[in-house]
């Protein structure tokens, strides 16, 4: 379960399945068993710091706890707080990556774009604007509002010491919006955390 903009839910259907692609394309540089993963202080950067700022395993972690909220109804859903929602909106840079490889694809390659059209189609109601000639780049905007409040995990190298700037409230155990921290786990738990991971490919 995730607190969404929409509401308290868990992505079901082809919105899950977006999910759950754009998951994918991040799984590989979390594999535990590739030493370099782990040992290489040079993850990949995404231009959203309160996520790039985490250590490989509070990325890790982050990373299994909101993917689980998004995807397991019975999980109880996450904080509302800057690395959290970094965390989902790292996730949805890897659409970019998906709708290039589109461009690239063979005619009968499964296209990320129908993935979301369809997606957008089951989550419709009567009186939606159709999103049948929507650019690529709205789709993934579309899916992405119905998740996110606002971008306020953005301005967090801005505000690292102010939980106050947040334009909506938070329950005072969140420890603060901008200075909550991301568990790290031990070395010892990567692999169970990066199974769970893949194993959410399937639900």
């Amino acid at each position: 379960m995730y607190r969404t903009s929409t509401g308290e839910r868990t992505l079901k259907g082809k919105e899950a399945e977006a999910f759950q692609h754009m998951l994918s394309m991040m799984l590989d540089e979390f594999d535990p068993t590739v030493e370099w993963n782990i040992t290489d202080p040079e993850m990949t950067t995404y231009g959203i710091t309160a996520y790039d700022e985490m250590s490989f395993g509070q990325k890790l972690w982050s990373l299994n706890l909101v993917s689980k909220a998004l995807l397991v109804e019975s999980i109880t859903y996450p904080p509302l707080v800057a690395y959290v929602e970094a965390t989902v909106a790292t996730v949805f840079i890897m659409a970019d990556v998906l709708l290039d490889m589109e461009k690239d694809s063979s005619a009968d390659y499964p296209k990320f774009t129908d993935l979301m059209k369809a997606a957008l189609a089951e989550l419709a109601e009567p009186g939606d604007e159709s999103c049948d000639d929507f650019e690529p780049s709205e789709l993934v905007t579309v899916l992405e509002e119905r998740i996110f409040w606002d971008q306020d995990y953005l301005s967090a190298d801005i505000y690292l010491d102010s939980a106050s700037e947040s334009s909506r409230p938070l329950d005072e155990d969140n420890g603060g919006y901008y200075t909550a921290i991301a568990h790290d786990p031990p070395e010892s738990q990567y692999k169970a955390l990066y199974k769970e991971l893949i194993e959410l490919m399937e639900v």
